[in-house]
């Protein structure tokens, strides 16, 4: 026999019945009356058409779940126990559900509690409503914490090429199954002006300038240039090679039009070495048409040493001990912008730096 003193969830009084639990519903002059086993609910007034609010919702929710486990179960006290709250506090709550229902969710007898006609009904739908609850949470806290949602990235060529920024890359894709990552191509420049536009989130760039106090960065290499020939090239039997080895050699060189800042660097550096290469053809693509060239005996050529990987067949790089110039690669991105996915990507690049990986 469910037995209790009414209960009132607006703070006002519903006459007392012997042997009874009786309800206020919340906002409106609606009693119910939970009588003796077998129970029976009968409405005393029509609830209001009032909305529910936050309260009552949340309240709600735990009445649907409290529901759930006493259905799943059949046992109010073996459901009491794993929910860790008192009996009478449990079958208080599923008699608050009745009451608004308007009619008994379970039959209670001494062998335990099933769930009536209407309870089956109930039951199913609270376990999916239940279910998309959890889920949203889920979701919720994914996005939070920067494990769910969108990202985009520019990378230049350079770094393309690089096994630490696409190794980073390629971590980040497999441990977070759950973000949308774009990867787009542009030079540094173009990610520059992209960065402020809100077009792309995060960029993989050379050479950065320490004058741009609005962009945060993280340095990923710094990528030296070294010098590519023919496998069977008179230079290539030594393990290292000096500017004077490098006097007579024709050269394959890119257009400073394409690689500005690298060119630029190098020159520099040959500039203060009194090296002056000479040039047997200067294309305007881009790296890997110089290797191909090179593969083919035009001449040898300064690269980047990332195209280690992407070496033709035949040709093999040496360094060359006066040049002691690299091209630094940074991962860049707005320091206002701390979107948390944005956020969890800078770690896990960080980390998968900080962890040396080289794929």
């Amino acid at each position: 026999m469910l037995v209790g003193p009414a209960v009132d969830m607006d703070g006002h009084g519903c006459p007392p019945t012997p042997s009874s639990y009786l309800v206020r519903s919340a906002g409106s002059g609606a009693c119910f009356s939970g009588v003796a086993d077998p129970v029976q609910y009968r409405l005393a007034a029509a609830p209001s058409q009032n909305k529910m609010g936050p309260w009552e919702a949340v309240m709600s929710l735990r009445r649907f779940r409290y529901f759930v486990a006493v259905a799943e179960r059949e046992s109010f006290s073996r459901a009491a126990a794993d929910l860790n709250i008192a009996q009478s506090a449990l079958s208080r709550h599923i008699a608050l559900l009745e009451a608004t229902v308007g009619a008994p969710l379970l039959e209670r007898s001494t062998h335990g509690a099933k769930v009536t006609p209407v309870g089956r009904v109930m039951l199913d739908d609270a376990r999916r409503l239940l279910a998309q609850v959890d889920a949203t949470y889920d979701h919720a806290r994914r996005v939070a914490d920067g494990t769910t949602g969108q990202l985009t990235v520019s990378m230049i060529k350079l770094a393309v090429l690089s096994p630490l920024a696409t190794g980073a890359v390629a971590s980040y894709i497999a441990a977070r199954p759950r973000v949308d990552l774009q990867l787009i191509n542009m030079s540094s420049t173009e990610q520059l002006a992209a960065l402020r536009n809100r077009k792309i989130d995060a960029g993989f760039i050379i050479e950065r300038s320490s004058q741009l106090p609005e962009i945060d960065y993280l340095p990923i290499v710094s990528d030296r240039f070294i010098v590519v020939m023919r496998e069977d090239h008179p230079l290539a039997v030594h393990d290292s090679l000096t500017f004077d080895q490098l006097r007579d050699q024709a050269f394959v060189t890119v257009s400073m039009d394409q690689y500005f800042l690298g060119q630029a660097k190098l020159h520099a550096a040959f500039h203060a070495h009194g090296f002056k290469p000479r040039v047997a053809l200067e294309v305007g693509g881009d790296v890997f048409l110089q290797l191909a060239l090179i593969a083919r005996g035009t001449g040898i050529g300064f690269v980047n040493e990332s195209v280690r990987n992407a070496l033709p067949n035949g040709v093999v790089m040496r360094p060359v001990s006066e040049l002691q110039v690299s091209l630094d690669v940074d991962l860049i991105w707005m320091r206002a912008n701390q979107d948390p996915v944005l956020m969890d990507f800078v770690r896990a690049t960080r980390d998968f730096i900080a962890r040396g990986e080289n794929p």
